[in-house]
């Protein structure tokens, strides 16, 4: 009986591993496919980078934010709908690449002009 039980705790000991090793193995893949980064921009593209919120106004900064760190990046409409405008006539630019993975968002008119602004340069 007592063989019996050590080959019984030798093959759960074994299932244990092997479920563990898939479980590393599912979620490396997981995080290798979350992680991913796209293609680098390449020369004939404008790169968009939009890391806060689209603002009519920026807000002043303060003290507090300034010697914390903690304030969001926050963009001027204006500025970001006239970049697209200037090189809509120049030939160089092949294309407009909008990379959002800090978009904070805006108000509804200031998406609508930003995207009013890229549908231009098409």
């Amino acid at each position: 009986m007592k063989f019996v039980r050590a080959i019984w705790k030798l093959l759960v000991g074994v299932k244990d591993a092997l479920v563990l090793l898939l479980l590393l193995l599912f979620f490396g893949m997981l995080y290798g496919t979350l992680s991913a980064r796209p293609a680098p921009v390449r020369d004939g593209v404008l790169n968009l980078d939009l890391n806060g919120s689209l603002v009519e106004q920026p807000a002043r900064a303060q003290w507090s934010d300034v010697a914390s760190g903690s304030r969001l990046g926050q963009f001027r409409l204006r500025d970001r709908v006239a970049a697209p405008d200037k090189v809509r006539d120049d030939g160089r630019v092949k294309a407009v690449a909008l990379d959002l993975d800090g978009f904070t968002g805006g108000g509804d008119t200031a998406l609508l002009d930003r995207a009013q602004a890229g549908r231009r340069v098409r």
